[in-house]
């Protein structure tokens, strides 16, 4: 695995150009419009249920809003990338991830990003899910590989589920980025030119830091540090 020291952003120009690309847990669309702008998609599907959902392990979630300010960042949404959808750029797809990935053919998509529910369950049904429709030389990204104490008041599974789909699966665990909040990538086939395009591309462009081996197998966590002027500095440790 090859850590990075860049936001999440940096890794799209960095992927396929062209591709049809799935963004999945959209909130109000900010992070789809960097989609658009620098990964430069064929096209894009945005999936998220936009509802309020009455489950424990959610509540803690700042994303789980009313659902009245739901309806409101849908109709935000479609109003943002109007013209896009008009043209057949975008497709906004109203519904919970695990359900409407039935509707995609195995070996559609380029690239996914995950940013759904992030409890083990829902992290682990969505990796699953969604793995199939990639094709052979596909990537895989996800946010929130993090477990520093805010994301555990949050019950995050994020890190734990990634590390299981890995080992069972036998995929590539290929990047991280060093952020509170981090972006992990998993590739399909590392002997493709894709990939090895991906990789020369990355360590090329963007702020290497280190190589991790054996990632899923040490202990993962993330120290945060703490200045007296407010300053807050996240960083993770492998074990």
């Amino acid at each position: 695995m090859y850590l990075f020291f860049e936001p999440r952003e940096h890794f799209l120009a960095v992927l396929p150009k062209d591709g049809i690309a799935a963004e999945i847990g959209v909130a109000v669309g900010d992070f789809s419009a960097a989609i658009l702008k620098f990964a430069e998609p064929q096209k894009l599907h945005l999936i998220d249920p936009w509802e309020y959902q009455d489950r424990a392990d959610y509540h803690q979630d700042p994303n789980n809003i009313t659902q009245s300010l739901a309806d409101q960042r849908f109709a935000a949404v479609e109003n943002r990338f109007g013209g896009e959808v008009a043209s057949g750029k975008v497709e906004i797809h109203r519904a919970y991830s695990t359900e409407v990935a039935c509707d995609f053919e195995d070996g559609y998509f380029d690239w996914l990003y995950l940013d759904a529910m992030h409890t083990f369950d829902a992290a682990i049904a969505d990796l699953e899910a969604f793995w199939p429709k990639l094709k052979p030389d596909g990537f895989l990204l996800g946010h929130d590989y993090a477990n520093h104490e805010d994301a555990e008041k949050m019950d995050f599974g994020v890190v734990e589920a990634v590390n299981k789909f890995v080992d069972r699966t036998g995929c590539d665990f290929t990047a991280l980025n060093i952020d509170a909040y981090p972006t992990y990538i998993l590739s399909k086939d590392v002997n493709s030119a894709r990939y090895r395009a991906f990789l020369a591309n990355a360590t090329r462009h963007l702020n290497l830091v280190a190589e991790v081996k054996d990632v899923t197998k040490k202990t993962y966590s993330q120290t945060v540090a703490r200045c007296s002027d407010g300053f807050v500095r996240v960083f993770p440790l492998f074990e």
